[in-house]
């Protein structure tokens, strides 16, 4: 098929048509499209110079200027060359061979097949006709339904400059100012033909569809470190120096810290060395890594195994598991680069060396087992060598497990030991050691980690990942043929990189090497931590709950993992427990067999029990322990087969005689069995036995009646004796309420259901419902009376003013109808006996996740998590069990008396009803619902206490009583009460501010003069298309300064004088002096590096620490300054934040703020109404229904009574609130009655919506369901996507076309709403009931908006913006957020949906916030920070209180909710969906389809099941606007003019 080695075949021979050089050249039809940088073409341009064009012929000036769409392979001006073309069918035979270069080259594309190609080869292109020297080379194009690959081959490159002199060019280019320069020096152009980026010389493939993507995975040996770099103070000492052993790996990490480490066990030396690092008290001994408690596994284990002290002779060794020598040289590692600081891991980042397979001469897997073992020792001596067609694969044997190249068996024991490496809390590691002892068979873990630092001993508790990796690696798995743990996947030969988020402040990064069995039968590991934890006492209790992992294989070699697990922690016997969780974000690469197809599931899930982690002071070593078992599948499908399975013989201890197994959720408990009791025996695993129940025997001479007794143990067990007089025997009687003999039987009585009667065929309608005829006309329903709303069966009065104070409802104890218990035992085995307060007596209820009586109990159809589980209720709330409003039995949140509120958040009880403006600092709960006036004196519970005439009456529920407690801004004892005045807080005080707060001010950091003398980050510009091209310190980002991609140093790395990303710590915290006087050394989280701080009281003037005049401080930084009846605003006149009293209230804000005796609401219209807002309290002017207008001038509207033509035509008139007649639609149809679209087929709430690229998909939230493309538009650019919940359209933002797209559901019907007076659009978000659509424009950096027909636009803010990106809508305060990628200084915004009231939201621990979304449950704004890597919440009440919701991502950009439930957000890193729950909970990742776009995933959205947050006044007539009518203040209507229309009327 070739001419050479090189080139595919070509020439007229061959059924190429050839063109003259002379010739100009004009467009070939393309048989296959081709996609290049996001565009699709139908023809291309041949030029014999050396390259193509897509959108017309090439001219001199073109390139130069960057005009033309094109591929130069080997482009000049030449004077001569022959030039053949030929199109390839998918049918020839040639395609195979192509195919077979993509599938095996680039990842995920094992099933590759093109449509089509197009070779085109340049034969001897020269100077002239005459020249000796020339260049020969090929470019093949081929295409799938998706993607285009460019495979080029140079046979000879020998001419490197033209006719023209300049430079022969291998480029990449497009008009829209992408340019990839392949060979950018002569020198480069000259070698093409004996280089490649796919392992064959001469030969190169690319990915060409979106960006220019090469398979080359980035190499080590690619980049340029620094190997002189000088040892910095703080580094760990290299024992060795410059003679690393050949078994040993030296490494250098980011900061110049050299270190040569060896496996544990390798040699004596390293262990001697070590011996003295800490005192010899802290060494560990085998013999003390397991005084642990005994499982039943513990009995088939030889002592001998466990005890370090037996002398060991030839034939005492105990043999774990087989070995075979390994060849030294081949392990031998290269140096490498372990990133010291703590930032998102990704692939091609902070890898450990190249794994290597633990058997020598066995690397290729090539060839037949009969040959190849003569020669080699290709398998384990325990495992079977198989046959396949590209090779062979080794088996372990029957009773052994492995990869087949390390085979353990199934009857040994197993150690794991590992040496420790890096820093944590600026404390060295060097010395630290890893003992893991795993039982015979698997599952059960014991780790031990000595020889650790005095102020982490504790600490290190918080790192169980550590030891569950090896519970992942020899987890119990169930003999089905399907299930496997890690050894069984990698035979113990790995490399790990996990990142470990601690809390909030907290995050470790461990890297990990496993190397496999060693001689002496142990598994070897290297460990290198970095990081920070906090510190507790010697004292702390840290207490594991049972966790998940589940770990999905991604591709051949690789696997990932997420996990989340909650601690509780003790520091202290005077302090309360705190509960924290742990987040673990791990990959995993191994060496997998690659001619056998893996067909084990791709999901294993791990389930950890009986976590245990604990510091012995006196010993000084930390302990784990773990029980791990592994399922298939993922963790939400493995549910029940984990209940089932911890019963399983071999899995629990409950083996005593007459003792059985209960299953108790995703654990188990040991109970008797019936007629048995549990008696005290230390000699028994579970610390008692069962004895048969005592029975009083009865003497054979006394005859006793069946049912008469003497004694309670004649009866039943829940019954008793009742004696009976002058000896004579007694009774037995059932105790309590259960019924029977006494005698043979007692339980509870039988349940007797009671339906209720029904009033309405087969329902029971409700007493303001009534009776109807069903609309298909068979049956009947309940409707809900004019004025009320519900489903029928329960309605509620839709008027606000007239809702009658709820009627207590007596709850009867109907004892006949509960299954009342005295003990867990007598439920059944998902129920637990639990006390009921509005009962007076015990019952079985079913346990969360499970419905029934108590006795029976089968799982739910749906599980919400529920507070019993998420631990969510609020801090003076608690979880009961209790009916809901539908009077069914669940968990929920219960303010405690004394406190009002949702549960969540619960406020101290006020006992007056006078409604107070909320204030920001101390928000008082208060019913929605107003009653009516009282007569009573507002302040008699004042005047009864003898209050404060500044104070208030509050009730304490601790103490049951009423007192008096003085309002914010005055203290005292509530009878007495003076003005506070707060101490003037010293500016960066850090006391009084967060951590967060005072690390970015810039201002008072301080760099240490003998530290890195930092150069300019834009000195040195590199461009890129996306990370690959960067070094592994930096990441592919826009410049605003230069308008394109360039590579950035990562957070926590700043570029030194020679261009290098280098560490940006600027002190080291274990060194007193490294910092100047008058300042520490401080860990930043937003610049992630140890910078010099001034301390409290000193501020940095440029040469130092100087001590600085205190400022006033206001009331942004201290709210307490305003009156409790005023709120803290920024006054942009006097540019600075003022107290203001609140509406109702006049005073100067601090000081005082007096009620204003005058009406709530002045010249509201005589058909409107005084109304007060439930979240800010202001009253205001609302026009009745039927009504429009402003509240002070209200008209009324047309009533579709009076013409029936304002309804759609599938609605109808029916009455409304207030008895107005309204537009309803019919049944099969969704919208405002004016509207009517019917419901759709294509729309599926929940299902995600993805812009990428030219493509919009449409996506199932379940990760194993893929999507499908929506619409596919070329050289279009959809950057924010989002979804119009009244008429079931998206629309999205077309940053390449300038325009504003929307289209049906299904992808149909797509038109331009707007292309006037847009630019680079990108954020994008919907008011669904003012009808109107924001946009955020970096181009003309702008937000704006415009009506849904496009008709009108009107530009909101279009000052202080630098580069606004995400935008997002609070569809109940009715507010508008964005972010400003501003890289100076970031930010997210806020304001009206008018556009007044802006202001900077959140502008601190933020670097470039991307896409937003809103929570409409918890009152927050989130946002995913593509610099922090981060996804993080802030409460739109006060920005302050914010939460890190997940660390690290992975480059997100957009970001979306669905239900409140979980995020959903796209990365830029992977291409891929990634998902949590709100919590942080549970991570999956997903691609978006099986053909998925290579281009980067930008905007996302859902499908909500209806339109989430409260209408607008603009969506009644438009609020009486003639034009634009926006949201304002309060909901008010705001009318405005738009810009892009003069001379309107009224204008």
């Amino acid at each position: 098929m070739y001419t050479n080695n090189v080139l595919l075949k070509y020439g007229l021979n061959n059924n190429d048509q050839k063109i003259d050089f002379a010739t100009i050249p004009s467009a070939v039809p393309l048989d296959t499209p081709i996609f290049y940088y996001g565009n699709i073409y139908n023809d291309i341009y041949i030029h014999p110079n050396g390259g193509i064009s897509f959108d017309g012929p090439i001219e001199d000036v073109d390139i130069a200027n960057e005009d033309r769409t094109a591929i130069l392979v080997a482009y000049g001006k030449y004077g001569y060359s022959d030039t053949y073309f030929r199109q390839i069918k998918a049918s020839d035979e040639e395609i195979g061979l192509l195919n077979k270069v993509i599938q095996t080259k680039f990842v995920n594309e094992e099933s590759f097949v093109a449509n089509g190609a197009i070779v085109i080869t340049w034969d001897n292109a020269k100077l002239s006709k005459d020249a000796e020297k020339s260049n020969t080379f090929q470019l093949i194009l081929l295409s799938n339904v998706s993607n285009t690959y460019a495979l080029i081959n140079f046979d000879k490159t020998e001419v490197v400059k033209g006719n023209d002199l300049n430079s022969i060019q291998f480029v990449f280019m497009d008009s829209q100012g992408h340019r990839e320069n392949m060979a950018q020096q002569d020198g480069e152009m000259i070698n093409l033909s004996m280089q490649s980026n796919i392992e064959s010389s001469g030969k190169f493939a690319f990915r060409i569809s979106t960006t220019i993507e090469d398979p080359r995975p980035p190499l080590e040996e690619e980049y340029n470190y620094d190997e002189d770099t000088s040892l910095e103070e703080g580094c760990p000492e290299n024992k060795y120096g410059d003679k690393c052993p050949e078994h040993c790996s030296f490494i250098t990490d980011s900061r110049g810290c050299s270190m040569c480490l060896c496996s544990t066990s390798k040699t004596e030396e390293m262990n001697n060395d070590i011996k003295d690092t800490y005192p010899s008290e802290d060494k560990l001994l085998e013999s003390e890594l397991l005084p642990l408690p005994k499982d039943e596994d513990e009995d088939d284990i030889d002592s001998n195994t466990i005890n370090n002290n037996i002398p060991h002779n030839n034939d005492q060794i105990i043999k774990h598991h087989d070995s075979h020598p390994i060849n030294n040289n081949h392990n031998t590692e290269n140096n490498y680069v372990i990133d010291n600081n703590i930032s998102p891991v990704l692939e091609e980042e902070n890898e450990l060396p190249s794994i290597v397979d633990p058997v020598a001469y066995s690397l290729d897997n090539k060839g037949v087992c009969s040959h190849k073992q003569e020669s080699e020792v290709i398998c384990s001596n325990n495992a079977n060598c198989i046959d396949y067609v590209e090779g062979y694969c080794c088996e372990c044997s029957d009773n052994y497990y492995g990869n087949g190249k390390y085979c353990i068996s199934s009857n040994e024991a197993v150690r794991v030991t590992g040496k420790f490496n890096g820093v944590i809390n600026g404390k060295t590691l060097e010395g630290a050691e890893l003992h893991t002892f795993v039982q015979a068979g698997g599952g059960t873990t014991y780790t031990a980690v000595s020889n650790l630092p005095p102020t982490i001993r504790n600490s290190i508790l918080l790192l169980n990942p550590l030891a569950s990796i090896i519970g992942w690696m020899f987890a119990r798995t169930a003999n089905d043929g399907e299930t496997y743990n890690g050894f069984m996947l990698t035979g113990g030969v790995f490399n790990r990189t996990v990142n470990i988020r601690i809390g909030d402040r907290y995050a470790v990064v461990i890297n990990q090497k496993f190397s496999g069995s060693n001689d002496n039968g142990d598994v070897d590991s290297e460990i290198y931590i970095r990081g920070t934890l906090p510190e507790f006492d010697d004292n702390v209790v840290i207490t594991y709950e049972s966790f998940n992992e589940e770990y999905r294989r991604e591709s051949p070699g690789n696997l990932r993992s997420y996990g989340t697990v909650e601690v509780t922690i003790k520091n202290g016997p005077e302090t309360g427990e705190d509960k924290w969780k742990i987040i673990t974000d791990q990959q995993i690469k191994y060496i997998e067999c690659p001619n056998k197809e893996f067909t084990r599931p791709k999901i294993i899930s791990i389930h950890a029990q009986r976590v245990s982690a604990n510091y012995n002071p006196l010993e000084k070593i930390a302990r784990y322990s773990s029980v791990s078992m592994a399922t298939s599948g993922s963790i939400n499908s493995n549910t029940g087969e984990i209940v089932k399975s911890v019963c399983a013989p071999g899995h629990h201890i409950c083996t005593g005689e007459h003792m059985k197994c209960l299953a108790v959720e995703n654990s188990y408990r040991c109970v008797c069995e019936e007629g048995y009791e549990t008696v005290h025996d230390t000699t028994s695993t579970t610390g008692f036995s069962c004895k048969k129940e005592a029975r009083s025997q009865v003497s054979h001479n006394t005859r006793i009646e069946k049912g008469s007794c003497t004694a309670h143990s004649q009866c039943h067990k829940w019954g008793e004796c009742v004696f009976g007089q002058n000896g004579q025997p007694g009774y037995c009687k059932c105790r309590g309420w259960y019924v029977g003999d006494g005698v043979d039987h007692c339980g509870p009585p039988e349940r007797r259901e009671e339906k209720p009667s029904n009033n309405c065929g087969q329902y029971n309608c409700d007493a303001n419902a009534d009776c109807m005829p069903a609309p298909n006309g068979v049956g009947t329903e309940c409707v809900c009376k004019a004025g009320f709303y519900g489903n029928g069966l329960r309605c509620q009065s839709m008027d606000l003013d007239n809702i009658n104070e709820p009627k207590k409802i007596e709850v009867e104890s109907k004892i006949l109808n509960d299954v009342v218990c005295h003990s867990h035992d007598e439920c059944g085995e998902f129920g637990s006996c639990s006390y009921s307060s509005s009962l007076g007596y015990y019952k079985c209820e079913c346990q969360s996740g499970y419905t029934g009586d108590g006795i029976t109990c089968t799982p739910s159809v749906s599980n919400p998590q529920s507070c019993n589980v998420l631990h969510n209720c609020g801090t003076f709330a608690d979880c009961v069990f209790t009916k809901n409003t539908y009077n069914n039995n669940e968990y929920m949140c219960k303010c405690r008396e004394g406190y009002t509120g949702n549960g969540y958040i619960c406020y101290k009880t006020i006992i007056d009803e006078v409604p107070k403006t909320e204030n920001p600092l101390n928000v008082i709960y208060r019913p929605l619902y107003h009653h009516k006036p009282s007569h009573r004196n507002p302040r008699a519970c004042e005047i009864e206490l003898g209050c404060n005439e500044m104070a208030r009456c509050v009730f304490d529920a601790e103490n049951n009583r009423k007192i008096c407690e003085c309002m914010n801004g005055y203290d005292g004892d509530g009878i007495n009460c003076h003005p506070y005045k707060p101490e003037v807080v010293h500016k960066q005080q850090a006391s009084e501010e967060s951590e967060e707060d005072n690390l970015v001010n810039n201002q008072d950091i301080v760099v240490h003069p003998q530290n890195y003398n930092f150069g300019n980050e834009h000195d040195t510009v590199s461009r890129c298309s996306d990370s690959a091209d960067c070094s592994p310190d930096e990441h592919c980002v826009i410049n605003d300064i230069y308008g394109y991609h360039t590579c950035m140093c990562l957070p926590g790395y700043r570029r030194d004088q020679n261009g290098n990303c280098r560490s940006a710590d600027t002190c080291l915290p274990s060194e007193i002096n490294s910092c100047p006087p008058n300042s520490h050394c401080v860990f930043s989280h937003q610049t992630q590096a140890y910078d010099c701080q001034c301390v409290q009281g000193f501020k940095n003037n440029g040469h130092g620490c100087v001590a600085y005049v205190e400022e006033e401080i206001t009331c942004d930084k201290d709210s307490r300054v305003c009156n409790v009846n005023a709120q803290c605003i920024y006054h942009h006149d006097a540019k600075k934040h003022i107290c203001l009293c609140n509406p109702g209230f006049s005073g100067d804000g601090y000081k005082e703020c007096i009620r204003e005796e005058t009406p709530l609401c002045t010249d509201c219209s005589i058909n409107g109404k005084c109304v007060q807002n439930p979240l800010t309290n202001a009253w205001s002017c609302q026009c009745n229904p039927g009504f429009v207008g402003n509240g002070k001038v209200c008209q009324p509207t047309k009533s579709c009574l009076e013409d029936r033509s304002i309804c759609h035509s599938n609605a109808e008139c029916v009455p409304g609130q207030y008895g107005h007649y309204v537009c309803n639609c019919r049944y099969g149809y969704h919208g405002n009655g004016k509207i009517c679209i019917p419901d759709s087929a294509e729309r599926r709430d929940g299902d995600l919506l993805i812009g990428s690229g030219m493509t919009i998909f449409q996506r199932s939230r379940d990760a194993e369901t893929l999507g499908k493309q929506l619409v596919v538009i070329p050289r279009q650019l959809i950057v924010g996507i989002a979804f119009d919940c009244q008429t079931e359209k998206i629309y999205w933002t077309d940053s390449s076309g300038h325009t504003i797209r929307h289209s049906n559901i299904n992808g149909t019907d797509v038109n331009i709403l707007k292309e006037d007076d847009l630019r680079s659009p990108e954020g994008i978000a919907i008011d669904w009931s003012s009808r109107n659509i924001y946009y955020a424009d970096s181009g003309k950096k702008e937000i704006g908006v415009i009506s849904m027909d496009g008709k009108y636009q009107k530009t909101l803010l279009n000052k202080g913006l630098v580069h606004p990106r995400g935008i997002a809508i609070d569809m109940i305060n009715h507010k508008l957020y964005y972010s400003d990628w501003n890289r100076i200084s970031p930010y997210i915004g806020r304001m009206n949906l008018d556009g007044s009231n802006n202001e900077v939201f959140i502008n601190t621990d933020i670097a470039v916030p991307n896409g937003l979304t809103f929570l409409s449950i918890r009152y927050e704004i989130c946002w995913v920070d593509a610099g922090l890597q981060q996804l993080s919440c802030a409460s739109i009440q006060n920005p302050k209180n914010r939460r890190v919701v997940y660390a690290p991502l992975d480059y997100p950009f957009g970001l979306t909710v669905f239900n409140d439930e979980r995020f959903y957000w796209t990365g830029w890193h992977d291409n891929k969906i990634h998902s949590v729950s709100i919590y942080g909970e549970n991570r999956e990742t997903f691609p978006v389809s099986v053909i998925n776009s290579r281009g980067k995933l930008y905007g996302i959205t859902t499908i909500p099941k209806k339109c989430e947050g409260s209408g607008t006044v603009c969506g009644n007539e438009n609020g009486g606007c003639p034009y634009l009518c926006l949201p304002g203040e309060n909901n008010k209507a705001t009318c405005l003019c738009p810009d892009n229309i003069e001379n309107l009327e009224g204008c």
